[in-house]
């Protein structure tokens, strides 16, 4: 018969746990030094926004530490984020023991983002102002962000075109089918319009803004349900996504720089960058880093003007036969 290890205690054994959640938490736990740095931002902007009246909210400051904190450990979901406020002993210890519901959590996010962008930008700042970032290399990449539609919203013209003539021929048969009715029963009062053919309208309306919104851009398909976003190539596949660009320091790896764009590539999204580290920070980088997917025309010619050194690679160029182009005349000299 196998050996196993024993259970030192069965789950109803009592035990005596510490006098407070101070000393559940280690003191070399990164919540402590966490909370440290968070104590020193501003945060009038979001407590101005607290109305005095009705049941009191929760202390903006305690709802950003939460999230920042989440986020750190990779923890994105609001109910997530909800269990380890009832359960981790970090997260009471850094909320005080408050516990918000994901719903409180998920419109706290919502209503304050650009509140909760300020207070990045402080951050980082203060990392500068610490000495925790010198910015001597700043690395720049862009990565896929998946939006909240599903791949079923992506509409593309021969799609539109297929859904609008089923939703017409519908809108047709409703008809056929209302004015024989009327010629059975002329004395009816009801003057309602049909949910079948109420439905239908409401679909042909919803895709006929679709059709214009496609017209009127450049791309091959639109998002219906979410038309902000554009459709992108992701490790899952084609989806539904943004563009997330983020330059971080090379040496302390924190996040100096953030931007959430529509572009579906990297290319001309540097010079951007460098303007958001030194809006952010104050600074600008001494050397950037960036891969082949940003490089272009435009930006090359930025570098010539830039405060930073740029190091990117410059590969081989389809339009290089050009003479006048500035990725031959790289590659020639």
């Amino acid at each position: 018969m196998p050996r196993y290890k024993q259970m030192p205690l069965e789950p109803s054994q009592l035990m005596l746990y510490g006098q407070s959640v101070e000393d559940a938490v280690p003191k070399d736990c990164d919540v402590r030094g966490y909370r440290d740095v968070m104590e020193c931002l501003d945060y009038s902007g979001l407590e101005s926004k607290c109305s005095k009246l009705g049941c009191p909210p929760y202390p903006p400051e305690v709802m950003v530490k939460v999230l920042g904190y989440a986020y750190s450990k990779g923890i994105r979901s609001s109910r997530k984020i909800e269990s380890h406020c009832n359960f981790d002993v970090r997260f009471i210890w850094l909320a005080g023991g408050l516990k918000p519901d994901h719903n409180t959590i998920a419109r706290f996010r919502k209503q304050n983002w650009r509140e909760l962008k300020d207070l990045f930008g402080q951050s980082a700042r203060l990392c500068c102002e610490a000495g925790l970032v010198f910015l001597n290399v700043v690395s720049t990449d862009g990565s896929k962000i998946r939006a909240a539609s599903s791949k079923k919203q992506m509409y593309k013209e021969d799609r539109l075109e297929r859904e609008i003539a089923a939703v017409e021929k519908i809108l047709q048969e409703a008809e056929e089918i209302d004015a024989l009715e009327d010629e059975q029963d002329r004395g009816s009062t009801d003057d309602k319009l049909p949910e079948h053919l109420q439905d239908a309208k409401e679909r042909k309306a919803r895709l006929e803004q679709i059709a214009k919104q496609l017209a009127s851009s450049d791309a091959k398909h639109v998002v219906g349900s979410e038309p902000e976003s554009r459709v992108m190539q992701t490790t899952d596949g084609i989806r539904p996504a943004y563009n997330l660009q983020a330059s971080v320091d090379a040496e302390s790896q924190v996040i100096v720089a953030m931007d959430l764009t529509q572009a579906v590539n990297d290319y001309g999204q540097l010079p951007a960058m460098a303007s958001e580290v030194e809006r952010v920070t104050g600074m600008s980088a001494d050397t950037m880093l960036a891969d082949g997917g940003y490089v272009d025309e435009e930006t090359l010619r930025w570098t010539e003007e830039c405060k930073s050194d740029i190091l990117m690679p410059v590969s081989q160029h389809w339009r290089e036969s050009r003479r006048d182009d500035l990725f031959a005349i790289l590659l020639r000299s």
